[in-house]
């Protein structure tokens, strides 16, 4: 769980200015100061690479992005950390990320899921409502093999 905490952390580092998108569709309101993106949507910025069905970007003129909406099919990748959802939302005023519908994080063989997952990036926090998941320790196996050489015969295991 800590590994996958870490690297939770190291995913939301500050990244480099440069966002890349593309998608089928883009539809621009300046009334609602909102930009959605749709159609096989991809975007990056640095290794931080993100899919969804559509990705819905609310700004200000002067705070820049206040908030992110993915839906459909959303997945964030970054090295070896996968997040996937139905639904994920980034709340920069809290800096708040939640994931609705299904959500899954994984980190090679780990990975974590449950109802709801919210993360706060800068402070390291994470919340998840009913939490379930496989956690490999390295070197498990090599340690539940020296057990029987190790415990003398008879001693309690």
């Amino acid at each position: 769980m800590i590994s996958i905490l870490w690297a939770l952390i190291a995913f939301f580092s500050p990244p480099p200015p440069v966002f890349h998108i593309e998608a089928q569709e883009l539809e621009l309101s300046q009334s609602r100061k909102s930009a959605q993106f749709s159609g096989q949507v991809t975007a990056t910025q640095g290794d931080l690479a993100i899919r969804c069905d559509r990705l819905t970007a609310h700004y200000d003129e002067q705070k820049g992005i206040t908030d992110l909406e993915l839906q459909g099919q959303v997945e964030l990748n970054k090295g070896d950390l996968r997040i996937t959802a139905g639904r994920a939302q980034y709340q920069a005023s809290e800096d708040l990320l939640t994931l609705l519908e299904s959500p899954k994080v994984s980190q090679g063989q780990n990975l974590i899921q449950g109802e709801q997952i919210r993360f706060w990036p800068k402070s390291g926090k994470i919340q998840i409502r009913k939490a379930r998941g496989q956690f490999y320790a390295p070197g498990i196996d090599a340690l539940q093999k020296s057990l029987p050489q190790i415990m003398p015969s008879g001693a309690p295991r």
